[in-house]
């Protein structure tokens, strides 16, 4: 699976998690604004690692953590240097002539992993990229005795939640702040050097026992967005003539600009785009635009990959949106038939998955039933083997077409939904009686979470009024009165007594268990309560959604508050009205 994003979208712990869920092999290479990390993947364990400090080698490990002297190392590199052009790794080299026990060394090959690990942890910003075609076996940083087996495999998930852990106490106690960690120019202030000890990995058990480490950070490094992107287009367009090469560079520099304040893109619904496809410059092209958009992109040409894509994106309150590319390639994933059958069954696991084909030039049957099966759009894709003259052109007007496409996916939603908001809350104002109030409420939760439920405060109980969907019907239904007893604690306590709303996953509670015996547990643990309070600040209702038989999607949580509050000052007044 190959794929790329920002981390403040997707956090490390969450990528290398995805990565051991779906056993995947290549380089995760991980870029912020002090240079570029890499780690090496297998089948989903992690076997080797570049740490951005170059100070931070498996032979400069050992020696540091006693094991070896710098004599040694130094005697070992020379060796190294004459076995020719395709020299032993180092550490292969040391267990090899007896200088370091396998367990020694495989102890400084996970330090240097472990190092690169927290590294990444303590960047604010920065950017991963999955290259499935190379795994990283450098030569210095893999532990390979024997050229017939392969590379450890190093589990971190511990170590992870180790880190973690250290990293929050450092930064409650004020030895480590967020802030200085990029200076704001996206470089790190020269008085705050960043070192293990800070981290306090001396600490952590997991790295044995206590170490002397580098603590020298390596300088930043200017990042060129230009050469990155002329890397890639080299890479990919091989052969295509110069001039054609540096348009798309230039195509790449333009929409990899973020977009002015106050263009109507923060209304936007936040996307995660998932494309199904083996087109490394297409991918390459979404992923530089969207990503100064905030809208996170994963690319795979692996279909029993995108259960767990969809699942990390629904998890991360991202709203996913299909991408399936043209058949064609001699693949039998990428056959018109298997690129169905893929379709047919993500769909057929979450039938409100919304998704954009992508077919050949020409290929109008395709597009009819792609359209007629749901799709959003169904785009022509330009083949670069078809019209090479053109193609860079071609390109260009299909990219544009289909950012304009993820344009609309997002922000028309949005914009409705926050039209729809302003609606509803005008209409408040007309309303005349106390049960208008709560049936506008429900109506609008009802607009977001496909079951909503009216709950009356009635001394230590809530009881059922009105729904929404408990049924299937988007009617407006009686909820037959039943009586659910508040318990201490549960969120409907929260509600009732201190007026707070709830937004989230449900807990374990018996109140909440009282209610789904009425009305049946839902698919999804994300809930909302919503309390109704009048002027004194007593809570006279609330007002509960939850998604029902559906997978859950984001929830507009300041706009549900700002909508109950104002409902519960249309009550106030219609208690007390102003007087003339």
């Amino acid at each position: 699976m190959s794929f790329s994003g920002d981390l403040e979208h997707l956090p490390l712990i969450d990528v290398i998690q995805l990565l051991q869920q779906t056993s995947k092999s290549g380089t995760l290479r991980l870029t912020g604004a002090k240079g570029e990390c890499q780690l090496g993947f297998r089948d989903g364990f992690i076997i080797s690692a570049n740490h951005v400090n170059t100070g931070f080698r498996v032979g400069s490990i050992l020696v540091e953590l006693g094991i070896i002297t710098r004599e040694l190392l130094d005697l070992t590199l020379a060796e190294q240097a004459r076995r020719g052009p395709h020299p032993p790794p180092l550490i292969a080299l040391l267990v090899e002539t007896g200088r370091v026990k396998p367990k020694e060394a495989y102890r400084g090959l996970q330090t240097v992993i472990e190092l690169t690990i927290v590294e990444v942890l303590t960047w604010p910003k920065g950017r991963f990229e999955l290259d499935v075609e190379q795994i990283l076996v450098s030569d210095e940083y893999r532990y390979l005795p024997d050229h017939n087996e392969p590379p450890p495999q190093v589990s971190t998930q511990n170590f992870l939640m180790e880190a973690l852990r250290i990293f929050d106490e450092k930064k409650r106690d004020g030895s480590l702040k967020q802030e200085s960690l990029d200076g704001g120019d996206g470089t790190t202030p020269p008085d705050e050097t960043i070192s293990a000890d800070v981290l306090g990995l001396g600490d952590v058990e997991s790295l044995g026992r206590r170490r002397k480490l580098p603590s020298v950070i390596a300088a930043p490094e200017e990042r060129h967005e230009d050469e990155s992107h002329r890397r890639k287009i080299r890479k990919e367009l091989d052969g295509f003539p110069a001039a054609d090469q540096e348009r798309l560079v230039d195509f790449l520099l333009r929409i990899g600009v973020p977009p002015p304040l106050g263009d109507g893109h923060a209304e936007s619904i936040p996307l995660a785009v998932i494309l199904f496809t083996r087109d490394q410059l297409f991918s390459h092209t979404v992923t530089t635009c969207c990503t100064v958009r905030n809208v996170f992109v994963f690319a795979t040409d692996e279909p029993q990959d995108l259960r767990h894509i969809v699942e990390q994106s629904l998890a991360r309150d991202l709203t996913p949106l299909l991408v399936i590319d043209p058949p064609g390639g001699g693949s039998e994933a990428f056959s018109e038939e298997g690129t169905n059958a893929t379709l047919q069954g993500i769909r057929g696991s979450y039938p409100a998955l919304r998704f954009i084909r992508l077919v050949e030039t020409g290929n109008d049957d395709l597009a009819l039933r792609a359209l007629t099966a749901g799709a959003l759009t169904a785009l022509a894709k330009p083949d670069r083997s078809a019209n090479p003259a053109a193609f860079a052109g071609n390109f260009i007007a299909f990219a544009e077409a289909f950012l304009a496409c993820l344009q609309q996916a997002a922000a028309p939603l949005g914009r409705v939904q926050l039209g729809d908001f302003r609606e509803r809350l005008a209409g408040l104002g007309s309303l005349t009686k106390p049960s208008e109030v709560t049936l506008s409420l429900l109506q609008f939760v009802a607009s977001i979470f496909p079951r909503a439920l009216t709950l009356l405060v009635s001394g230590a109980e809530v009881v059922g009024e009105r729904s929404i969907g408990l049924n299937g019907s988007r009617s407006v239904s009686p909820a037959t009165k039943f009586r659910i007893p508040v318990e201490q604690p549960s969120v409907f306590a929260s509600a009732v007594d201190g007026g707070i709303l709830f937004s989230g996953q449900a807990p374990e509670e018996p109140t909440l268990r009282h209610l789904y015996g009425h009305i049946g547990e839902p698919h999804s643990p994300k809930i909302a309560v919503l309390p109704l309070k009048s002027g004194s600040g007593k809570v006279l209702a609330l007002t509960y959604g939850d998604f029902g038989a559906a997978w859950a999607t984001p929830v507009p949580v300041e706009l549900l508050d700002v909508f109950a509050r104002h409902a519960g000052l249309v009550l106030d007044t219609m208690k007390h009205p102003p007087r003339a």
